[in-house]
């Protein structure tokens, strides 16, 4: 068989178990492949997806070929750039590899599978190769337990998971992705990082939001916060410590944190185009429930959504009653009303602000037609395809 790497092109006459074997003896030997990353990560099986990071210094121009594998299967090829190698059938349909552009000197190749089971539980291995001869590997050991695994497991699963995680906060110089939550409408929230690296004063700090959509979020040089750098919905909405290179502390505080925040944040520490240190961090912010409580003789009602977030004029605000059945109540988009999308119960009974995405006020007042107004009601801004700012609003009518 053969294997094409961009323009090189490997002949293997033998069977393309012995290709794994070569990948195996690369792995085992430092000297040839360089620095190492390692990461555990465990999940329950029932989950929609999972990402097994790897993310690589460079431009797309120095990378030669990337490829993901699991050198227990044949064919072992999960997803493959720039390579034309046989791809496992088990994965059709179920994994993809990210090939984003992560802040100024890395590149996201991190691998999604989605709805993993316990048979996907294995060693994955993400092979890179650059123009320079530099040849790497970070792994990533993946655990998907069953629905069925006894208390007591968990319990160990646990202890090794945190046990593993502070072996790798001290020691390791794998990017470990950590989790944060908070609940929209807390007035702060900070993403921690705080680095043993000796930082001296040169040093440039830069935190960007990776997923879903690339954005600069603070940058500090010269022991000065840049907020002209930052992208236009993050100003003076960030803030690091004034003595955090001295201290280490290299934490971003984000004010007013709200449903577009949620995502993967990623801190980056360089000297010119040196990295010497990095931090992951994922960020969920939760959508918190509201109940109205209205007299079923009243005439109309209203659903409450003010938010935080700074929204575009083009984006597309849609009230749903997701419960009992799934109606469209209002939808606003490009400037006015679109009460032909709407569902024809709601037609000239609903009524929202004239601008409500330059006010950030979204509520909805809705003439009351009694009880059978009751249940849950979603508010959601979109643009181009991508959730901007989302409300879930439980309408109860005289307590019930």
């Amino acid at each position: 068989m053969k294997l094409r790497c961009g323009k090189v092109e490997l002949d293997f006459c033998a069977d393309f178990k012995m290709f794994f074997l070569f990948l195996i003896l690369m792995h085992v030997s430092q000297h040839a492949l360089g620095r190492e990353e390692y990461e555990y990560k465990f999940i329950f099986e029932g989950q929609k997806s999972v990402e097994l990071p790897c993310y690589l210094p460079g431009g797309f121009e120095d990378i030669i070929f990337v490829m993901w594998v699991r050198s227990d299967l044949d064919p072992g090829i999960i997803q493959q750039y720039g390579t034309e190698g046989e791809v496992n059938p088990l994965y059709h349909g179920r994994s993809s590899m990210s090939a984003d552009t992560v802040g100024f000197f890395y590149r996201d190749f991190s691998l999604t599978l989605r709805k993993p089971r316990p048979s996907d539980s294995g060693i994955y291995t993400c092979i890179f190769s650059r123009k320079n001869h530099d040849v790497g590997v970070v792994e990533v050991d993946l655990k998907v337990l069953g629905t069925w695994i006894v208390f007591p497991l968990i319990v160990v699963a646990v202890v090794l998971v945190v046990a593993v995680g502070v072996a790798a906060y001290l020691w390791s110089t794998t990017i470990t992705v950590f989790q944060v939550k908070v609940k929209e409408g807390e007035g702060l929230v900070k993403l921690p990082y705080r680095t043993m690296v000796q930082l001296p004063e040169c040093v440039a700090v830069e935190w960007i939001r990776c997923a879903p959509d690339p954005m600069k979020v603070h940058v500090y040089h010269n022991e000065r916060n840049r907020r002209v750098s930052q992208d236009e919905i993050y100003r003076g909405r960030t803030s690091m410590r004034a003595d955090c290179l001295r201290t280490r502390d290299l934490g971003l505080t984000l004010r007013d944190p709200c449903y577009r925040d949620s995502g993967t944040f990623l801190c980056t520490v360089y000297i010119e185009q040196h990295v010497l240190a990095q931090r992951a961090v994922r960020l969920q912010v939760q959508v918190v429930e509201e109940e109205v409580n209205v007299l079923q003789s009243s005439k109309t009602f209203t659903l409450p959504f003010i938010t935080t977030a700074q929204l575009p004029e083009d984006a597309t605000v849609e009230w749903r009653r997701y419960w009992p059945g799934d109606t469209v109540v209002h939808v606003f988009e490009n400037g006015k009303d679109q009460p032909y999308r709407q569902d024809e119960n709601y037609r000239g009974q609903t009524m929202m602000n004239s601008n409500p995405l330059r006010s950030k006020d979204l509520s909805v007042t809705v003439t009351s037609s009694g009880f059978s107004d009751r249940g849950r009601y979603r508010c959601s801004v979109r643009r181009e395809g991508n959730v901007l700012a989302r409300k879930e609003v439980k309408l109860l009518v005289d307590g019930q």
